[in-house]
């Protein structure tokens, strides 16, 4: 049971990670930008912060994948987007939700993914 559940895991990383590098790959370069500071709790203090280069018109979904370029971590692992307390979906971009970006941060949350057995 135990290496059916790793290789169901295994799979599923493995089709995580594809749709990123796909997504990657497709990533276009910034034309009309703004630099919006990211916050990741738990991490040293150097490593925290960054400044990430985004679209004007960014959704949420697209500055997931260039966070995750910018933090240097590697899918399964997947972020979320904390502004103000609320979570913020994929389908938002990012600059419709308020943000000042002279003083506004957004808060990363970072996730291991993970697959439930029914």
């Amino acid at each position: 049971m135990d290496e059916e559940l790793n290789d169901q895991r295994r799979k599923e990383d493995e089709k995580i990670n594809k749709i990123f590098h796909e997504k990657l790959k497709t990533l276009k370069p910034v034309k009309d930008p703004a630099n919006i500071r990211f916050y990741l709790p738990g991490v040293h203090p150097d490593k925290a912060t960054r400044i990430i280069k985004i679209d004007r018109d960014d959704t949420v979904e697209i500055v997931k994948v260039r966070a995750v370029k910018a933090y240097k971590v590697s899918p399964p692992i997947i972020p979320e987007f904390l502004f103000k307390g609320k979570l913020l979906s994929d389908e938002k971009v990012l600059m419709d939700i308020g943000i000042d970006v002279e003083k506004d941060y957004i808060r990363v949350m970072i996730t291991v993914c993970d697959i439930s057995i029914p």
